[in-house]
């Protein structure tokens, strides 16, 4: 199993994100409320400092409010 540095939380509703940053070494590192927009969460995604492969997102299935969120990592992919 694939070992990441940073493991992201997110709590999704209409108009935000509920965002909560774990390390590797399981100590909370960031909580942040951030826009459910495509352009917030790009900046975001940017702000984390980090190569998208070394972080693990898990976000709820809340049916077409987590678009926004999956359209920005979909060229991650």
């Amino acid at each position: 199993m694939k070992k990441f540095s940073w493991y992201v939380g997110i709590d999704v509703s209409k108009d935000w994100l509920d965002v909560a940053i774990i390390s590797l070494e399981n100590e909370p590192v960031k909580n942040e409320k951030i826009d459910n927009t495509v352009i917030a969460i790009t900046d975001y995604i940017q702000s984390l400092q980090a190569h998208p492969d070394e972080i693990l997102f898990c976000l709820e299935n809340t049916g077409r409010y987590g678009n926004a969120f999956l359209q920005v990592l979909r060229p991650c992919n």
